[in-house]
C-alpha cells in the first residue's frame, strides 16, 4: 500500500467518524449550541491567537543577540508553520523547517535549532498539562484498565520531559547518539542528517550554556499558552450553561493533547478531535453532543489561523526561492517519504501548487 493511499484511508474513515458523531448529535443540538456560543466563538479565536503570540514571543528567546528576528516574522512564521502542521500528515517534521526557512539572516540549521528548542520546552509544558490531567482522571476512573493506562503514559511523558532535560544539563549527545545506531536504516542513513543533528544539538547545547535563563523564559511562557487552552474551553461550554470544576477541565485538555500526540499523522485529524472530545465529556458523565462542539468550535478556530498562516506563506512568496532548497535539502535528508511531503509545503510558499 502506498503512502497516498494509506492517507486517503486515514482521511476516509476520520470524515466517516466525523459524518456518524454529526448524525448523532443532530444538526438542529449543533446550531443550537452555536448560536448559544455566540461571542464566545471569537473569544476562543482570541485567545488562540494571544497563544500564537505568545509562543512568538517563546521563540524570540532561543535566539543570540546577533540573531535577533523581529517579532512580527516569528509570530508570521509560527503560523505558518502551524498551518502546515495542521493541514499536513507530516505534521512537525514539515511545520518546523517551513518555519525556520522564513527567518532571515539564520543559517537554515541554526533558526530549525531554535524552533526545535521553542517546540520542545511546549511539549514539555503541554507534557505537565497532560500528566495533571491524566493524574486527576486516574483518581476518577473507576475501571481498573483506563487506570493503568493513565498510569503508563504519566511515566512516559514523565520519563521523556526528565531525559531531555537531563540531556541538556550534561551535554548529553541525545540527537547525534540515536541517529549513529540507526543510520543502517535507509531512512536515516544521509550523512547530511547527521550532519543537521550535530547542529542542532550543539546549539541547544550551547543556549543551554551561555542563557540558561532563556530556557526558564521559554518555559513560563509556554505554561502560560497552555493556561490559554484551559480558558478555551471555560469560553465554549459556560455559555452552553456547563460550568465544570477546574479538574475535569484539566481532564478535558489532557486526554485532547494526548489525542493529538497520537494521531497527528490524521490529515487534520478530522474525526478523531471530535470522537476524543466527545468521549471524555461521557466519561466525565456531560454530554457527548457538547464535546462535539467543542472539537468543532476549536476546529473552525484552527482552520481560521490556518488561513492568516497560509497568507503569511503567500507573503513570503517571493523570498522563497533560495529557502525552498534548504527545505528541500533537510527533507531529503531525513528521508524519502517526508521528502514528498516538504516540496508540497515548499512548492505551497512559492506559489507552484
Amino acid at each position: 500500500m502506498t503512502r497516498r493511499r494509506f492517507n486517503q484511508i486515514l482521511f476516509l474513515l476520520g470524515l466517516s467518524l466525523l459524518v456518524y458523531l454529526l448524525r448523532r448529535v443532530g444538526w438542529d443540538a449543533l446550531a443550537h449550541d452555536f448560536r448559544l456560543m455566540g461571542w464566545a466563538l471569537v473569544l476562543i479565536l482570541v485567545l488562540s491567537g494571544i497563544k500564537y503570540a505568545i509562543s512568538a514571543f517563546a521563540w524570540a528567546a532561543a535566539f543570540f543577540p546577533e540573531e535577533r528576528q523581529s517579532w512580527r516574522t516569528l509570530f508570521g512564521s509560527r503560523l505558518a508553520g502551524e498551518s502546515m502542521n495542521y493541514l499536513s500528515i507530516a505534521g512537525p517534521l514539515l511545520s518546523e523547517p517551513i518555519k525556520a526557512s522564513m527567518l532571515h539572516g539564520v543559517r537554515f540549521a541554526s533558526a530549525l535549532a531554535s524552533t526545535l528548542l521553542e517546540t520542545t520546552m511546549n511539549a514539555i509544558a503541554a507534557g505537565l498539562v497532560t500528566v495533571a490531567g491524566l493524574a486527576m482522571l486516574v483518581l476518577y476512573a473507576q475501571a481498573f484498565a483506563l487506570r493503568s493506562i493513565g498510569y503508563v503514559f504519566i511515566l512516559i511523558l514523565l520519563a521523556l520531559a526528565g531525559s531531555f532535560l537531563y540531556a541538556l544539563k550534561y551535554r548529553v549527545p541525545f540527537l547525534t547518539w540515536p541517529w549513529k545506531r540507526l543510520r543502517h536504516i535507509s531512512w536515516f542513513s544521509s550523512p547530511k542528517l547527521g550532519e543537521h543533528l550535530a547542529v542542532i544539538q550543539e546549539r541547544m547545547h550551547r543556549l543551554r550554556a551561555e542563557r540558561p535563563g532563556a530556557l526558564w523564559l521559554i518555559f513560563l511562557l509556554s505554561l502560560v499558552s497552555q493556561g490559554l487552552g484551559l480558558l478555551e474551553i471555560y469560553a465554549v461550554v459556560i455559555p452552553l450553561g456547563i460550568r465544570p470544576g477546574f479538574s475535569n477541565v484539566l481532564m478535558m485538555e489532557a486526554f485532547t493533547k494526548l489525542v493529538k500526540a497520537l494521531f497527528f499523522f490524521v490529515p487534520a485529524r478530522i474525526g478523531a478531535d471530535e470522537g476524543s472530545s466527545a468521549g471524555i465529556f461521557a466519561l466525565l458523565g456531560l454530554s457527548p453532543a457538547t464535546g462535539v462542539t467543542l472539537a468543532l468550535a476549536r476546529r473552525a478556530r484552527t482552520l481560521v489561523w490556518s488561513a492568516v498562516g497560509l497568507a503569511f506563506l503567500l507573503a513570503h512568496s517571493v523570498k522563497a526561492v533560495p529557502q525552498r532548497s534548504e527545505v528541500e535539502a533537510w527533507s531529503s535528508s531525513a528521508g524519502p517519504g517526508f521528502a514528498l511531503q516538504a516540496r508540497g509545503g515548499a512548492a505551497a510558499r512559492t506559489g507552484r501548487v
